[in-house]
């Protein structure tokens, strides 16, 4: 319908901003799940995608990080959570945002193996531990559960502000995709 969502949204034609959203979502989606960004090819003998799962959480292998960069955010007085960043090279490139599910954190083995695949491919990655979590534990009053949208607002905002002119993408695993539904809701 429109080339550019954001050329509107900017223009403050506010009527259209949902519709920028969505419409940018979508795009943001179709393009990193399309060959054009990655052609998955399984290995023969492992073809089918529960096989895939089962293997690939007994088996996970080691997902070695380069160094990254620590950010504490405050979220409320005397709660902060931790924010990692795997930078890229390209000072032009989106920023995706991880965040884990229950039980998980930055540290957990699918989130190191997806933050290593985006970062590779020359993305910015952000790796998100939620209150309590991670190396984030004992530095909030409460622990996270599927309603604090308000936390993933927050990173959200931090991010936009550290890196103004980049576009975010965010990923939620598990509760943080319950919670990211909620934060876009």
């Amino acid at each position: 319908q429109f080339n550019n969502p954001f050329k509107l949204c900017q223009l403050g034609d506010n009527e259209n901003i949902l519709q920028c959203i969505r419409y940018y979502l979508v795009r943001t989606i179709y393009r990193l799940m399309s060959s054009y960004y990655y052609k998955f090819k399984p290995n023969f003998l492992l073809r089918n995608g529960f096989t895939q799962t089962i293997i690939g959480s007994q088996f996970s292998g080691e997902a070695i990080l380069p160094r990254r960069k620590v950010h504490k955010i405050k979220i409320e007085k005397q709660s902060k959570l931790i924010l990692l960043e795997l930078s890229s090279e390209n000072t032009d490139a989106p920023m995706v945002l991880l965040a884990h599910g229950m039980g998980g954190c930055s540290e957990s083995g699918y989130m190191r193996r997806i933050a290593r695949k985006l970062w590779i491919r020359g993305l910015n990655v952000f790796m998100m531990n939620q209150r309590g979590c991670g190396l984030g534990m004992g530095m909030s009053e409460r622990l996270w559960n599927g309603g604090v949208s308000d936390d993933l607002d927050k990173v959200v905002e931090y991010m936009s502000k550290l890196y103004p002119k980049r576009s975010i993408n965010v990923i939620g695993f598990s509760l943080s995709g319950n919670v990211l539904l909620k934060y876009l809701g």
